[in-house]
């Protein structure tokens, strides 16, 4: 366990879903991301620019689907079809997000609380999944 003491100065910089790093090893912050995501009951299917409220952490952010990349076998984690169309119920895929502002995370493989995320829409868990990369805040990658 870590005990941070905060001035009172300091309580205005601090909201829900801030992240305090050390100066040396700064945590990436980003508004895209690829993320690999397993949908779950889905009223309609997924398309591209759809719509979500993404959970990371303690943060909620609004988000969009910018680009499909690829379905996978839900077993091997193969990839089985590049560029889907839509996503259905109960698939797994590789998703790019676009989100409506900055947020701090990394890539699930070096830091799992700060990689996983869920998606919902409408009130109803939607998805669930793990971000693969952070793309660069400054840059199109």
């Amino acid at each position: 366990a870590v005990e941070l003491t905060l001035g009172l100065d300091d309580l205005a910089c601090v909201e829900i879903g801030s992240v305090v790093c050390s100066p040396a090893d700064k945590i990436k912050a980003s508004e895209r991301l690829k993320v690999k995501i397993i949908t779950l009951e889905l009223g309609t299917p997924f398309t591209l620019g759809q719509s979500l409220i993404v959970h990371f952490h303690a943060a909620r952010i609004q988000g969009r689907i910018t680009k499909m990349l690829a379905l996978h076998d839900p077993k091997s984690g193969e990839e089985t079809k590049k560029k889907p169309r839509l996503l259905k119920s109960f698939q797994t895929a590789t998703i790019e997000l676009t989100l409506s502002e900055t947020i701090c995370v990394e890539k699930y493989e070096d830091y799992p609380s700060l990689g996983r995320l869920v998606l919902r829409l409408g009130g109803q868990t939607v998805g669930v999944g793990k971000v693969t990369k952070v793309y660069s805040a400054t840059k199109k990658d």
